[in-house]
């Protein structure tokens, strides 16, 4: 990309985890520029193999198909850590950017003023339900883990990404629209 300045890259949507994340990567920690191309959900792989785009940030279950045929071929994963699904592709931060981790994740919040009976029931039946082999094993199909995250830790979660996002936002251009 450094050959290349304003390289294509594809991704799956202005504001998604994929767009974003390989934002953060070339822009911010590489130190390159490039230049994103939005394809519609779950198109950054189709993009790449229809050579629309040299590269593009996709996430796995569109993407897994394609690299399991051999059509394309993955870089690293934007993870914390491998995955299981593809334990010889490294990570990003095993590449040389340590620390880097880009993930969907979704958490489940209440009103505020929300009741402390509600509340409990919340914290008694989600980690139940989350307990589900079945739910666990469609999770798992879309890459998506458990990390029993609660009360104060979720919050601490949601501050801390909230303030790495918002600069990766405001550094790529990114607007809703």
């Amino acid at each position: 990309m450094r050959a290349n300045p304003g390289m294509a890259y594809a991704h799956s949507g202005t504001g998604t985890t994929p767009h974003l994340g390989a934002e953060l990567l070339f822009r911010t920690l590489a130190k390159v520029e490039a230049t994103p191309v939005a394809f519609g959900p779950a198109q950054a792989a189709t993009a790449v193999l229809a050579n629309q785009a040299p590269i593009g940030s996709s996430s796995l279950p569109p993407a897994l198909p394609l690299i399991r045929e051999g059509r394309v071929r993955p870089i690293a994963v934007a993870g914390a850590e491998r995955d299981p699904k593809l334990p010889d592709v490294p990570t990003v931060a095993e590449q040389g950017f340590p620390g880097f981790a880009a993930s969907t994740w979704f958490g489940l919040f209440a009103p505020a003023r929300q009741s402390a009976e509600a509340l409990a029931r919340l914290a008694t039946e989600v980690p139940r339900a989350m307990a589900d082999p079945e739910l666990k094993a469609r999770l798992a199909t879309l890459s998506l883990t458990d990390p029993g995250l609660a009360g104060a830790a979720t919050a601490d979660v949601v501050r801390r990404e909230a303030q790495i996002w918002a600069e990766v936002v405001r550094s790529s251009g990114a607007t809703a629209d």
